[in-house]
């Protein structure tokens, strides 16, 4: 929840004044989040990052879902006169439209893809390359799937929360896809979504499934993946594609 925790980058939402005025009324431990690569965050010895990654292919359906339904205030808000970068371009009519030109060319002169958003390679290798850090934890949303307890108890502990057996049940169920659209359309948030998205908050947190890439992208497409690939640290390719407990090969 954007009340709760903030998107601090999200030009889109307004000024940032009162965002950090919400932030100073706050008595809870803040959170915010963030899609800035490490260097484009203030970094502090005490405060822990968590850093959320997810198969490059995945991200990009994700990434599908919610370009092919912006609504015209959207664009809108993309576009005011005050952006800082060129005129945000409609969505192209098929996802496959998008692909050659997400993958192989850049927004931003310091990456190498993900026109015309930021890079999701060159935002994960900037955290990877730091995960050493004892304030950095990287998850990968393929865990998160598989095995959300123990991936919640792992954060937990990192964030050094005490949450007692009881309790572990219903914060695990609270983060089921359904539980999050039921939390939407029970405040605010519904007619945000339905100002941003077509089909609201139905298209806004539309699958939270992998994999839907393999009938969408073709033998050429996926080639054109490799080849970005290449470019990332070994290590953090296979954490992509596989998460942390599969043995990821390279062989599409």
């Amino acid at each position: 929840m954007p009340e709760v925790s903030p998107w601090i980058d999200a030009r889109f939402q307004g000024s940032i004044e009162p965002v950090n005025e919400l932030l100073e009324a706050q008595t809870h431990r803040r959170f915010m989040k963030s899609h800035l690569a490490i260097y484009g965050v203030p970094f502090f010895p005490g405060t822990k990052y968590v850093v959320i990654g997810r198969d490059t292919r995945d991200v990009f359906m994700s990434l599908w879902s919610h370009y092919s339904a912006y609504t015209d205030l959207a664009y809108e808000l993309f576009n005011d006169l005050e952006r800082p970068g060129a005129e945000f371009p409609r969505c192209p009519s098929e996802p496959r439209d998008l692909w050659p030109r997400w993958i192989g060319e850049r927004w931003f002169d310091w990456e190498n893809d993900g026109w015309p958003f930021c890079s999701h390679n060159h935002h994960l290798s900037t955290w990877w390359n730091w995960r050493h850090l004892p304030n950095v934890h990287v998850m990968h949303f393929a865990d998160m799937l598989a095995n959300t307890e123990g991936e919640m108890r792992e954060l937990a502990t990192f964030c050094e929360i005490d949450v007692s057996e009881e309790r572990w049940p219903a914060i695990v169920e609270a983060v089921q896809l359904d539980s999050m659209r039921k939390e939407v359309l029970s405040g605010a948030n519904e007619d945000l979504a339905a100002m941003i998205f077509e089909g609201g908050v139905s298209r806004f947190l539309f699958k939270g499934t992998n994999g839907r890439w393999r009938d969408v992208l073709t033998d050429d497409d996926l080639a054109l993946y490799m080849q970005s690939a290449t470019q990332l640290d070994p290590g953090l390719r296979s954490r992509l594609e596989g998460g942390r407990a599969k043995d990821v090969r390279h062989d599409y």
